[in-house]
């Protein structure tokens, strides 16, 4: 499900669209690999500056719908005008066309013209859709969560359709009246396994077997998620939504906002574009979690890791990382179908001295699995705790291990060896990330600065009221800010640094 080899009719038509001066354009482009043609839909944004660029909206169309779905059935244009941001909707060679790897195929060729011609923010694409596209935003981040990809910061959508072979099977005790996923699949899961694969990685959650799921991925993406106002919604929608959501927290996922809505329709008619597009906007794209928990449905890299499968061809890898700064140490869980695991270890703290690794095997694991840790100094001894002591050997800032099952052992570090690193002078001011969020006393805020200032770290109620307000002193790059919740209540805030910073949603738990 990765960047296809393609050729673009690059032929960009002018249309009026009676948003103030918005330009909107159009294109098409034909998939090599597929010989399939596509199109889309492009607003820019009254004042576009590509020396500034804006948050990206997405939109993913419904059954019946198209690339002008957005523009012309929604508000969600318009909003993405206001806020000066680009918007845009792609379509596939029929209205089957959501979340099936040739519509992500379609996506990223979309993004790629766009991104050519009208720079957007990296860290702020959202993306949005209605009933068969509502859920596309949680399958394109489940498999497009690398540091390089398109990796988006937040997706809403309304009456999703969580599981495709939940929802055709719905469909088939109906009397089979919509052929929407055997159109797009081929049939039922149990026919051959390269169907049933495919139902499992372009779904949002796969209810049939979670251990094969990749809803992993995506624990750490926030989702608005929520359905009408009907007997059927809630049938049809809201019980694998309250289902999923029941999942998505027992997984440690970072934001989900699950709820039904008062609005008697469907899909994109239960979507209320400001709510949508405020709530988003408290978003950025969080790619290094301290956690990770993932199931790769092939060899790439996942956040800050990279993994080569055993089988790689109808089998998932299941494996899970956690860095404890506080702790120095570096947790690794080897659970199914995995070769080799490579981990960009960025170090958390400013001397090199030691790293403590603990490694377990999963149920079936091969006798030897390789462990590459990335952007390491030199090595000088490794110290055994438990288990089977690796082997390893180092260069150029990787240290590779040899794992032979369970294992606990610390790496010493040579005193004063560590790699030079000349970091980057960021270009604007913005918060990063909060972390933990939600948070319960004490919240560290990453924040990067292009100069030495000082800025007002304000907090902001779901009124719009100032509710903290911290006066803070920052340096040419990047650091961290911890702010104590002392004295406020449990509830969603918004923190921003005076000077055009872009809000960052916190969420306080007492």
């Amino acid at each position: 499900m990765k960047a296809p080899r393609f050729s673009a009719a690059l032929l960009a038509l002018a249309m009026a669209t009676g948003i103030a001066c918005a330009q909107t354009q159009v294109d098409t482009f034909t998939i090599a690999a597929t010989g399939d043609t596509a199109r889309f839909w492009a607003q820019i944004p009254v004042g576009y500056d590509p020396q500034h660029p804006p948050a990206i909206l997405i939109w993913w169309h419904q059954l019946g719908g198209s690339w002008r779905e957005m523009a012309d059935y929604t508000a969600f244009d318009e909003e993405a005008n206001a806020r000066g941001w680009i918007a845009a909707s792609h379509f596939g060679p029929n209205d089957r066309h959501w979340n099936t790897a040739r519509a992500q195929e379609h996506c990223r060729t979309m993004l790629d013209w766009i991104a050519s011609r009208y720079p957007f923010h990296r860290d702020s694409i959202y993306m949005i859709g209605g009933s068969m596209g509502g859920a596309a935003g949680q399958v394109w981040h489940n498999n497009n969560c690398g540091p390089e990809d398109y990796f988006i910061a937040a997706t809403a959508g309304g009456s999703q359709i969580l599981d495709c072979q939940l929802r055709q099977e719905q469909y088939l005790a109906d009397g089979d009246t919509n052929f929407s996923m055997r159109a797009a699949f081929g049939g039922l899961p149990a026919e051959r396994d390269s169907v049933a694969f495919q139902y499992h990685r372009t779904s949002a959650i796969f209810f049939a077997d979670t251990s094969q799921s990749m809803h992993f991925n995506s624990l750490h993406l926030p989702v608005w998620n929520t359905w009408g106002a009907t007997l059927a919604e809630s049938t049809t929608h809201g019980f694998p939504a309250v289902l999923w959501n029941s999942l998505r927290r027992a997984g440690g996922a970072d934001t989900t906002l699950t709820q039904g809505s008062n609005i008697g329709a469907h899909g994109l008619g239960i979507m209320p574009a400001d709510s949508i597009c405020n709530w988003l906007s408290g978003f950025s794209a969080n790619r290094y979690p301290d956690e990770i928990s993932i199931n790769a449905d092939e060899n790439d890299t996942y956040y800050w890791t990279t993994v080569t499968l055993l089988h790689d061809d109808t089998t998932f890898g299941r494996y899970g990382v956690r860095k404890d700064s506080t702790r120095r140490l570096l947790k690794v869980a080897l659970l199914r179908n995995i070769a080799a695991l490579d981990v960009n270890f960025a170090f958390p703290w400013p001397v090199f001295d030691s790293l403590n690794c603990t490694v377990m095997y999963g149920e079936g694991e091969p006798p030897d699995v390789g462990l590459a840790l990335v952007n390491v100094p030199q090595p000088e001894r490794l110290s055994y705790h438990y288990g089977a002591m690796p082997s390893w050997n180092y260069a150029t800032g990787v240290l590779n291990l040899t794992l032979h099952g369970d294992a606990g052992f610390t790496v010493i570090f040579q005193t004063g060896d560590a790699p030079e690193r000349v970091p980057a002078i960021p270009t604007k001011l913005r918060i990063v990330r909060a972390y933990p969020n939600p948070f319960n006393s004490v919240v560290m805020f990453e924040i990067e600065s292009p100069a030495a200032m000082v800025r007002d770290l304000v907090w902001f109620d779901l009124l719009g009221r100032v509710a903290l307000l911290k006066s803070v002193t920052l340096s040419p790059g990047t650091q961290r800010i911890f702010l104590s919740a002392d004295g406020l209540a449990s509830g969603t805030y918004y923190a921003r640094l005076s000077g055009g910073s872009r809000p960052l949603r916190v969420v306080l738990i007492r």
